[in-house]
């Protein structure tokens, strides 16, 4: 017998798990779908050592989870260590090659670095995608001034 959850990121992995590893199978679920939780609960409270803890470690058992990725960009950010938030957001990028938003949030790390061509290229490619975007069109034209 086959267990799916209908969560997501976990189905495909769940889909394989056998009844009689049931109870183990659950605790592995619970801890895989809590972390990402927990660290986005921490960089809200502003303890980024932490949210970037317990983001790597999901990564580490996810390493697809767009979600993870982006809160480990976020708090690298904070800490302005743009070259490795760049990192997850090109993780990020291979993952959604169509997602406006992930192109928008490197665009905003590019500028941060002073990198305007990059950034340009993001946000360019962010208004292809959604075009109806306004922010982004208002954060491209910004580089300009």
């Amino acid at each position: 017998m086959h267990h799916a959850l209908g969560n997501g990121g976990t189905e495909d992995r769940l889909a394989s798990f056998h009844s009689d590893d049931c109870s183990d199978n659950l605790i592995f679920i619970r801890i895989f779908e809590q972390v990402p939780a927990r660290a986005r609960a921490h960089r809200a409270k502003g303890d980024n050592e932490r949210a970037r803890e317990d983001s790597s470690e999901a990564i580490r058992l996810d390493p697809k989870s767009i979600d993870a990725l982006l809160v480990r960009a976020d708090t690298l950010v904070g800490a302005k260590q743009f070259d490795k938030a760049i990192d997850d957001y090109d993780a990020a990028v291979r993952i959604d090659p169509g997602n406006a938003k992930l192109f928008s949030l490197r665009a905003a790390a590019f500028v941060s670095m002073h990198e305007p061509r990059l950034a340009v290229r993001d946000y360019t490619e962010a208004i292809r995608l959604n075009p109806k975007e306004l922010q982004t069109y208002i954060d491209r034209a910004a580089i300009f001034k």
